[in-house]
Order: C-alpha cells, then sequence, then structure tokens
C-alpha cells in the first residue's frame, strides 16, 4: 500500500501577498507582452512597467527584475527573488518562454490564466459568502432596530390600556424588549465565533476541517469542488502547453492548489507514476 505524502503546512496560495491582486499580475503581464511585441527588450519593458505601476509592490519588483536581468541573469531566474509577488506558475511559463523564445504568446497567457482565474475565485466567492454576509448583517440590524426602539414602544404603551392593544402591538413590544436584552449576547457570540473559526483553521489541520467542512455542503461543496479540479486541469494544461513535461506541469499545479485534498491527491498521483505505474 503506497505511503502518503507529506505536504508542507502552508498552501503555496497564488498571490501570497494580499497588497497584490491577481488582477493586478494579469494586466502586468498582459502590458509586458505588448510591449516586447512593439519592440522593446525586456529590460526596457520592465523598466517601462515599474514607471508605469500604481503598485508600490510591483514597481518594486519590476526595477528590482530589471536590475537582475541587466547584470545577465535570466528572467526566470531574476523572478525566484520575489515569491511574494510572482508565484511558481508565473515563474514557469516565463521562464518557459523565455528559453523557447516565445515569451510575448507565454505572457499573453499569463495574463489570461491570471485573469479567468481571479474572475472564477471572485464569482463563487461571492455567490457563496456574500448571501450569509447579508443574511446575517440584515439580522443584525433588525435586533439593533428593535432594541432601539423598545424604550420608546414601552413608554407608549404605559399610555394605553392594555386590553385595547392590537395582538400586532403585544407582539411588538415584547419582541423589541427581547431584543433589547438578547443583543448583546448575539454580538458577543459573533466576535467568538468569528475568532474561533480564524483559530481553528489555522494551519494544515485547521485548513483540512475547513475543505470537509466546505466540500460536504450541500450544493456549495459541489461548487467548490468542481472549482479545485477546474483550477487544476487549467493549470496543467497552460503549463504542458508551454513546453513543462506533463509530470512537472501536475506537480507544479497541485503545489499552487488552494485545496489540500487535490494537492494531496495529484502528489500522490505524481508519485504513483515517477514508479512507474
Amino acid at each position: 500500500m503506497p505511503q502518503a505524502i507529506s505536504l508542507p503546512s502552508q498552501p503555496l496560495r497564488r498571490s501570497k501577498d494580499p497588497r497584490v491582486r491577481p488582477e493586478e499580475l494579469s494586466r502586468l503581464a498582459g502590458l509586458f507582452a505588448a510591449k516586447l511585441k512593439a519592440g522593446l527588450s525586456v529590460g526596457q519593458a520592465l523598466y517601462a512597467l515599474s514607471v508605469e505601476s500604481k503598485n508600490p509592490r510591483l514597481m518594486a519588483a519590476c526595477k528590482g527584475v530589471k536590475a537582475g536581468v541587466d547584470t545577465g541573469r535570466s528572467l526566470g531566474e531574476a523572478l525566484r527573488d520575489y515569491p511574494d509577488v510572482f508565484d511558481q506558475i508565473s515563474m514557469a511559463l516565463l521562464d518557459a518562454g523565455e528559453k523557447s523564445n516565445r515569451l510575448p504568446i507565454e505572457l499573453q497567457r499569463l495574463s489570461a490564466y491570471l485573469g479567468t482565474t481571479a474572475k472564477i475565485a471572485r464569482g463563487l466567492s461571492g455567490a457563496t459568502t456574500r448571501p450569509l454576509i447579508g443574511f446575517g448583517a440584515g439580522l443584525l440590524i433588525v435586533l439593533a432596530v428593535l432594541a432601539g426602539a423598545a424604550p420608546t414602544l414601552q413608554q407608549f404603551s404605559r399610555g394605553l390600556p392594555e386590553n385595547a392593544w392590537p395582538v400586532a402591538a403585544h407582539l411588538v413590544v415584547h419582541v423589541s424588549s427581547a431584543a433589547r436584552t438578547i443583543l448583546p449576547v448575539v454580538l458577543a457570540l459573533v466576535v467568538l465565533a468569528f475568532v474561533g473559526f480564524r483559530r481553528l483553521t489555522r494551519g494544515e489541520n485547521g485548513l483540512r476541517w475547513r475543505e470537509g467542512i466546505l466540500l460536504q455542503a450541500p450544493i456549495i461543496g459541489s461548487l467548490w469542488r468542481a472549482k479545485a479540479v477546474a483550477d487544476f486541469a487549467r493549470t496543467t494544461g497552460i503549463l504542458a502547453a508551454a513546453g513543462i513535461p506533463v509530470l512537472d506541469a501536475m506537480e507544479r499545479a497541485a503545489m499552487t492548489a488552494d485545496t489540500l485534498a487535490v494537492r494531496g491527491a495529484v502528489m500522490l498521483v505524481v508519485d504513483r507514476l515517477n514508479k512507474g505505474r
């Protein structure tokens, strides 16, 4: 029975620096390709990108990569100095494009890949989390309004004979009083739940626990599983199209996957293939 392959304790995400968004990297790659097609050298294109970039992190990275290229290093080697900005997929594609003299083509592929991946992730996250956040926020707002109106309603109700109240008035007064009582408790529970969830999902075990719940959830789970498989297939395909060996492409795609289940399964398959299966 094959042994499980040990995985890094932290996943290698596509954008490890929160100040650099995938959309910005997609735009950078597209502009880089356009400048090379216009006749600029790699160093000239990087200098132009550093001047035009509005993101300080990308500006500094472009200047640093240009300095490395000017000293005779390859583009792929210079990119490795900035792992927080350029992930393994970007490095592999640009390194392969430079060696095969197809750098503009690989830059366009990278731009399309990053743009598509970011769009899918943003749409799926919005479709699954925004309704829950909106429902929770709406419920808190309703409780806050009822709690704030409770003193006024109670004062108003004292001036009327209780037997003359309609049923709806009784209900509103009692609900507002209850909301005033439980609102602090609800707010405290929300804060504790948020802090507890953040602590539970730290590290590899926490990520596995979160993914286990997310992937097994009805409807939402099937969407996230489909996204994980599609991300892996798209990443492997774009790396293989750049001339990277299939097993190497699969391994790189697995190591940049956000889902630990996909990473573990693919790495086990790669291990079996390397052993001759």
